[in-house]
């Protein structure tokens, strides 16, 4: 299962929302998915037989299991 969490890219005077990918042990990775590109990654992820773990700022979480 891939997991993300919503947070800011950059600070938040620059305010491009953006999903962090988690590593294996929950940490932050280099890898994100900006807002905009979401659904489409989502899609293709799912494709690719995955299932993702979304949790949203607000703290609430979305799964989607693979396809």
């Amino acid at each position: 299962m891939i997991k993300l969490k919503q947070d800011y890219y950059g600070n938040q005077d620059y305010g491009k929302r953006a999903f962090w990918i988690l590593d294996a042990d929950g940490n932050y990775s280099f890898d994100f998915v900006f807002i905009e590109d979401l659904e489409e990654w989502i899609e293709w992820k799912r494709g690719q037989g995955k299932s993702l773990e979304i949790e949203y700022a607000n703290g609430s979480l979305r799964i989607y299991d693979n396809k």
